[in-house]
């Protein structure tokens, strides 16, 4: 069959909100309208942002609800329980973008997800704030719960005096956590 003639803006899925979600979260919905060649069913994309480990699909559609408008003109509200979730391989732990499909009466709404890594999760402690020409700088701690190592980074020159030295926190889970850089002051 063809795909239906649609005049202006028409939303088989006409309204989407997220009163749950907190700051952590960016949601960009956009009306714009993908009709298969086969079954002439329009589907309608979101854009949610998430930084994990909010990133679970239980959080993102807790309290999620859609107005659908549907044959005849009725409008029903939609909940979680009304629609089924297709998860396509999400991951929470593991960042990138997925492409979640809620489906409903034939209708499908996608939810593109995008996990971003951790970045705020490590601060360096250091074992003395003074350093010694003939010793190096002092030692450094990561004061965090993620699993990683944090060293000074190499080939920096000691200069008598307080300056900041740069140090990296290389976590064990690359996937779900930002290598961090940052710098700590040391008197030498």
């Amino acid at each position: 069959p063809n795909p239906p003639q649609m005049q202006g803006k028409y939303c088989l899925w006409d309204e989407v909100d997220y009163p749950s979600l907190t700051e952590d979260v960016t949601v960009n919905y956009t009306c714009y309208d993908s009709v298969d060649s086969l079954t002439s069913n329009v589907s309608h994309n979101i854009e949610v942002e998430v930084s994990s480990p909010e990133a679970d699909l239980d959080y993102i559609f807790k309290d999620l609800q859609i107005t659908a408008t549907l044959s005849g003109g009725r409008v029903k509200k939609l909940y979680k329980n009304d629609y089924i979730i297709n998860t396509n391989g999400y991951n929470k732990d593991i960042a990138g973008t997925y492409r979640v499909g809620l489906a409903y009466n034939n209708k499908e709404i996608f939810i593109n997800i995008k996990v971003n890594k951790i970045t705020d999760y490590v601060t360096a402690v250091l074992g003395s704030d003074k350093g010694y020409l003939n010793e190096g700088l002092p030692t450094i701690f990561a004061n965090t719960t993620v699993p990683g190592t944090i060293k000074f980074d190499d080939n920096q020159t000691l200069v008598i005096g307080t300056s900041a030295y740069d140090w990296t926190f290389t976590p064990q889970d690359i996937n779900k956590y930002e290598v961090i850089h940052g710098k700590s002051e040391v008197s030498i």
